[in-house]
């Protein structure tokens, strides 16, 4: 699997969405309680900054953490009709 490279365009069009989903969540209670919930169990923290910290991302950050991964061990799953 090619390294594939992520220019700022795709960086912003993925982050809008990300934001989008992000304000949602916040529609009910019991969405809240799970955005409270996964912050806990994944950060153990509350992340009270999560819109600033998306709107602020670079791509040199994007980049350093695409660089990290080991795109090595991939599988390719192939589903064909019966």
């Amino acid at each position: 699997y090619d390294k594939t490279n992520i220019e700022i365009i795709d960086i912003k069009r993925y982050m809008k969405a990300s934001i989008v989903s992000e304000i949602n969540k916040f529609d009910n209670v019991s969405n809240i309680v799970d955005v409270i919930r996964d912050d806990l169990l994944t950060y153990g923290e509350i992340i009270y900054n999560k819109l600033d910290i998306m709107k602020n991302v670079s791509l040199e950050e994007v980049n350093k953490i695409k660089n990290n991964i080991d795109f090595d061990n991939v599988s390719i799953i192939v589903a064909s009709p019966k």
